[in-house]
């Protein structure tokens, strides 16, 4: 397990070949793959002005899992995404914890576990976390 600086041009090509591997395997439908791609690629586009904390695990230097995560305020930091290659049955879970434990370092103490993009399966996924609260969502839009 590593820390990954998610503004190479490598890792995020790395990180988009897991993706595809994880949508390979886990058959998910086309929709909901296209909505998390296209929140993976903007974050990608983005990465160099975030204060992101990325963590990969790896085999014989093949991304084989990843968490990208953001420290934000009040000993919060957002879990934007994890994906692991479910060949390696747990290894998501682990992932999660060995992060939690790089961020409790870094001073977080709350975990904001991923916007669930209306994909109905994240949701449930968040849920069965046994989560301590949901923060409250707001849409903010400007009348021209």
């Amino acid at each position: 397990m590593r820390l990954i600086e998610l503004c190479q041009p490598s890792a995020q090509e790395q990180v988009r070949r897991l993706f595809q591997t994880w949508t390979d395997k886990r058959q998910k439908g086309a929709e909901a793959i296209h909505v998390e791609q296209t929140a993976i690629e903007r974050i990608l586009r983005i990465a160099h002005h975030l204060p992101l904390v990325t963590v990969g695990v790896y085999l014989d230097e093949t991304l084989i899992a990843f968490t990208i995560n953001e420290v934000v305020q009040d000993h919060y930091y957002i879990g934007h995404f994890g994906k692991a290659d479910p060949t390696y049955r747990g290894l998501g879970l682990y992932l999660e914890c060995e992060t939690a434990k790089i961020m409790a370092q870094m001073g977080c103490r709350y975990m904001n576990h991923e916007e669930d993009l209306g994909i109905p399966g994240l949701r449930t996924y968040k849920e069965s976390l046994k989560l301590v609260a949901f923060l409250k969502k707001y849409t903010i839009s400007l009348k021209v």
